[in-house]
């Protein structure tokens, strides 16, 4: 007669020593770090104040996807905008130009807008998000 030995039974991992583990990483790397070390940066907030005299023209300048600028919602030519601006004036710091993307207009554009714009010494630009007037 022949006797069948039982299968050796397969016993699992056990999760206790990994979460051991994983508690004593998270106590160490909570006692490594330092949370009051956290470095700000200077931020000047509107006051609600009404806007001085001295305030730079804002000027609103979009860019739609197939290429074309618009300023202050009219078409035009960009060699036709620095022209024009540079018979404003030759002061850069009298203008703000608020750089707007149109829908569906690609990153690679606006960064070569900007790009022209530093080119002609127009340093003071900011970026609107979409959707700011709709």
């Amino acid at each position: 007669m022949h006797i069948d030995s039982p299968a050796p039974t397969r016993h699992g991992i056990s999760l206790t020593p990994l979460i051991d583990v994983v508690f004593i990483l998270l106590i160490f790397f909570m006692l490594a770090s330092s949370f009051s070390g956290w470095k700000g940066m200077q931020m000047n907030l509107g006051r609600g104040e009404s806007v001085a005299s001295d305030a730079p023209e804002l000027i609103l300048l979009e860019i739609l996807a197939d290429g074309a600028w618009l300023l202050e919602g009219k078409k035009i030519d960009p060699k036709q905008y620095f022209t024009s601006w540079q018979q404003r004036s030759q002061d850069s710091t009298q203008f703000q130009i608020i750089l707007k993307p149109g829908q569906g207009t690609q990153v690679q554009a606006l960064v070569s807008v900007l790009g022209q714009l530093h080119q002609q010494n127009l340093k003071r630009v900011s970026l609107a998000k979409k959707g700011v007037d709709e």
